[in-house]
């Protein structure tokens, strides 16, 4: 069980970010898709801009891209986040403390 302590410590679920979608959607626009490792991907939306490219490894801090109106969006700057474990997209508020 993933969210379970004592069979996965949290510390060892982040390992290695690495980017493996970095382009644009139609309706997502400019879209960034990060994969954490044990069936953890990260997902942000409507960026302005792509920092990064497939393949590439994130280091802590770095950005990925600029917040902004690309895709189907209502003019404003927007950032859509969502999060999915094993191909479910579940709520990111787990995440947060």
């Amino acid at each position: 069980d993933l969210l379970n302590p004592g069979i996965l410590d949290a510390t060892d679920v982040v390992t290695q970010l690495i980017i493996v979608f970095s382009g644009n959607l139609a309706p997502t626009g400019n879209t960034v898709v990060v994969y954490h490792g044990y069936g953890i991907y990260t997902y942000y939306y409507h960026l302005e801009a792509l920092n990064v490219r497939v393949g590439y490894t994130l280091t802590d801090g770095e950005i990925i891209g600029i917040a902004g109106q690309s895709g189907f969006t209502n003019g404003k700057t927007v950032l859509h986040y969502a999060v999915s474990i094993d191909g479910i997209f579940v709520d990111p508020m787990w995440f947060h403390k």
